[in-house]
């Protein structure tokens, strides 16, 4: 997972990666990709290790039925 912040506009993007697979020859891999949107509230930490922010990332993706882990 990548999460990237502004720190100057209320802006995240949080990117969720694969797991590496190794394909042979010929192989190939399809994976759907959801982006979601949300506006960031004015109070919140948006910062490196802020605990707030993961907290906020982890009920935005548990509203919306996302079926990911986050990891600290």
């Amino acid at each position: 997972m990548e999460l990237y912040l502004s720190g100057v506009k209320p802006y995240m993007e949080l990117e969720i990666q694969s797991a590496a697979q190794k394909l042979k020859a010929g192989e190939s891999l399809d994976w759907r990709i959801h982006w979601m949107l949300v506006e960031l509230p004015e109070n919140l930490e948006v910062e490196v290790g802020s605990a707030s922010l993961l907290d906020f990332v982890r009920r935005e993706v548990e509203r919306t039925g996302g079926n990911i882990a986050l990891i600290n």
